[in-house]
């Protein structure tokens, strides 16, 4: 069965999205996005805002990876203006740590755009891998 509609559309979103962060295209993924995002991270479980997930991923895929983290979406799941995503990412940290992450995301559309985001990850994994801080903060040095 083709799915088409709202449901097809925002899927298709959701997979432009990881595919313009697997090429470590940022802006391009943010522009995907509403000017009023905002992203909610289980690693520090609250809310930020679109220009504060911006530089976080971008100092990330700087300063703590070799490369971007390259999400495989697994399933993805459209109802009303959500979609529920299931991924599995990896990426090398500079210092040669595996990562190895399974995720929940969930994206909520404000009509084209992704006006919502919640991550849901192996805190636990993200600490050890990035050295976050208590309050799932991330380093602003090189965690060797």
């Amino acid at each position: 069965m083709v799915e088409t509609g709202t449901a097809a559309r925002n899927k298709a979103a959701v997979r432009a999205f990881f595919d313009r962060m697997n090429a470590g295209d940022v802006a391009g993924a943010f522009d995907l996005l509403t000017d009023d995002a905002t992203w909610f991270s289980l690693s520090t479980r609250r809310f930020s805002d679109r220009d504060q997930m911006r530089a976080s991923i971008e100092w990330v895929n700087t300063e703590l990876l070799r490369a971007p983290i390259q999400q495989t979406v697994t399933t993805l799941t459209a109802e009303d203006d959500r979609v529920a995503a299931l991924t599995e990412g990896h990426a090398v940290t500079v210092a040669g740590k595996r990562y190895d992450q399974a995720y929940h995301f969930l994206f909520e559309f404000s009509g084209e755009r992704i006006g919502r985001l919640w991550e849901f990850n192996d805190t636990y994994h993200s600490r050890t891998v990035f050295a976050l801080s208590e309050a799932g903060d991330l380093p602003r040095t090189n965690p060797a």
